[in-house]
């Protein structure tokens, strides 16, 4: 997905849930969030020319919102943004077949699959998170990155209610070669403790 801004795809501030987002207006905003967000401002750059614009304006913007200015100060609020159809995860009885679509700026990799889709297909059940044709597995669920040792492989749902899969303090994206699209499977097991297989 391109992030380079042009005319028909601005640098925008975006406040929703409580948090805001600072990036391309390149339909990424309407993948992420699960609903429309309660601000979006085209940003206005303080500087005319440089090489790379996204540097310096990301930063001015960001400094801006952590002393707790106004996110209307930072350019012309607009109501349209672009938007994505997003990806919808497939579901049967005991699999979630999701993919992800984001690759955050830690190397995170953001998927498609929902804390309440996953609670509604799981019904707390023992599962397995299928990561890079069943080469990784996970058994569980972080609240918090910490919670995994240093280099292993982990899966937590974001404040956007997102399955995210992450290493701690690692590159996710890298090391486990995953992109936009990249498969994501949820297995769960049955009240026996043996997974269902599709047939």
């Amino acid at each position: 997905m391109n992030t380079i801004a042009s005319p028909d795809r601005p640098y925008v501030a975006i406040k929703a849930d409580g948090h805001f987002f600072i990036g391309c207006d390149n339909g990424i905003f309407g993948l992420i969030l699960n609903k429309d967000p309660e601000t979006v401002i085209l940003i206005k750059p303080k500087v005319k020319e440089a090489t790379f614009p996204g540097l310096y304006l990301f930063v001015d913007a960001a400094c801006h919102l952590a002393m707790g200015k106004k996110i209307t100060d930072l350019g012309k609020q607009v109501r349209q943004y672009a938007k994505r159809v997003p990806l919808r995860a497939a579901i049967d009885e005991s699999v979630i077949t999701g993919s992800v679509i984001y690759i955050d700026s830690y190397q995170n990799a953001i998927t498609n699959i929902t804390r309440d889709l996953f609670n509604r297909v799981g019904k707390d059940r023992p599962f397995e998170i299928l990561v890079t044709s069943n080469y990784y597995k996970i058994s569980k669920l972080n609240d918090t990155y910490g919670e995994t040792a240093v280099g292993e492989i982990l899966a937590l749902f974001n404040s956007l209610d997102l399955l995210e899969i992450a290493i701690n303090n690692g590159n996710a994206a890298n090391l486990l070669n995953l992109s936009s699209g990249s498969g994501i499977r949820v297995h769960f097991k049955d009240t026996k403790g043996n997974k269902k297989q599709k047939k």
